[in-house]
């Protein structure tokens, strides 16, 4: 089996969390999978050419011990190593997790051809929340996300340790952890603490864990150095439960998402959360039940969400528990993986008159 993904194991990524989930069933199988994701140091124009380049040929070169090639989103690797897969015969597989936005001009439908393109390479096409396949015009399955509940759960004895490291004492603390762009609205997560810290008696501290994007980057930390420590940048990070467990409130205010993981990993650890009304984000996060919605964007809806939480602790610790209940029952780690491995290798018309076949060796 080889899984490829265009972001490195262990970054602050929903991809790279994963495909390392994949990674660890397989080998719980007795497989040895082959992952393919970014080198270090690659120069950012060349970095996704030299990616598919580099995947295609090592499909290529392990042939005759693949079963399956699983690629992450529509990516040029996932269009070079799924060519070659299946010019071999090999089963392929695409998991959609997002969509990138469109750019403008010629640009536009220079992505517009590669993306029809993408989406006839694999042999099954999975997107991961419904919302996002009705975008593909309801192509393909849709396999949710799911979350290691019993591990992300076992990472709270680190919350006391970490707030020592940190330095926040007895603050209220809100957590972001993820890739931290544009997209995912951290500096609107950031204006809206501003305001709520403004009229709250008790001390609040923003932490955000993850890769900064480029463009953002100056911001982010321009403010943070003039924060005075309440907001607290730390980049990636190899313990992303650690600083769930760690959080009073996770934030996802995103202006657009598919079944994030982060907000399931924080749903798992019981952790009161508010997020945006966007994607498949609604099917699970009932508002008032399982947490807080608020609208992409809404600076002054953040806030007063935010202040509501600090100043309600028994209601949201309340819905912390009803919605590390409902990621229990309906997305745990457990049940996506037995769809992922009745995929890779589907029962053959002859095994269907002779019972279940294990769809891996």
């Amino acid at each position: 089996m080889l899984l490829a993904s265009p972001y490195r194991r262990g970054t602050a990524s929903g991809v790279a969390t994963f495909v390392s989930f994949l990674e660890r069933r397989l080998e719980a199988e007795g497989l040895s999978p082959i992952v393919m994701e970014p080198g270090k140091g690659a120069p950012a124009p060349f970095a996704n050419v030299r990616l598919a380049v580099r995947t295609a040929r090592e499909v290529l070169r392990r042939r005759a011990e693949l079963v399956a090639v699983h690629c992450q989103m529509l990516h040029s690797q996932a269009v070079a190593a799924g060519f070659v897969g299946r010019a071999l015969g090999k089963r392929v597989l695409v998991t959609v997790h997002g969509r990138s936005p469109r750019p403008r001009g010629l640009r536009g439908f220079a992505f517009d051809a590669f993306e029809r393109l993408a989406l006839r390479v694999p042999h099954e096409l999975i997107f991961v929340s419904e919302d996002l396949r009705r975008a593909f015009r309801g192509r393909g399955r849709v396999v949710p996300n799911g979350v290691p509940v019993a591990e992300i759960r076992s990472a709270a004895f680190r919350a006391r340790q970490l707030r020592n490291e940190l330095g926040v004492g007895n603050a209220f603390v809100v957590v972001y952890v993820g890739r931290v762009t544009l997209d995912k609205g951290i500096l609107t997560l950031v204006l809206a603490c501003e305001r709520a810290r403004a009229t709250l008696t008790r001390d609040l501290r923003l932490i955000i864990v993850g890769p900064v994007e480029e463009r953002i980057r100056p911001e982010l930390e321009r403010r943070a150095a003039a924060s005075r420590g309440w907001l607290i940048l730390l980049g990636e990070r190899s313990d992303p439960y650690a600083f769930i467990a760690l959080a009073e409130l996770f934030a996802l205010p995103s202006t657009r998402e598919g079944m994030p993981l982060s907000l399931l990993e924080a749903m798992a650890a019981g952790r009161p959360v508010i997020a945006t009304a966007v994607g498949d984000i609604p099917e699970l996060v009932k508002d008032g039940q399982t947490g807080l919605l608020v609208a992409p964007g809404d600076l002054d809806g953040l806030a007063s969400a935010i202040r509501w939480v600090v100043e309600h602790p028994r209601e949201t610790g309340e819905m912390g528990a009803r919605a590390a209940a409902v990621v229990e029952e309906r997305y745990s780690a457990e049940s996506v993986w037995s769809r992922y491995r009745e995929l890779y290798t589907p029962p053959t018309p002859e095994a269907s008159t002779e019972g279940p076949r294990s769809p891996l060796p």
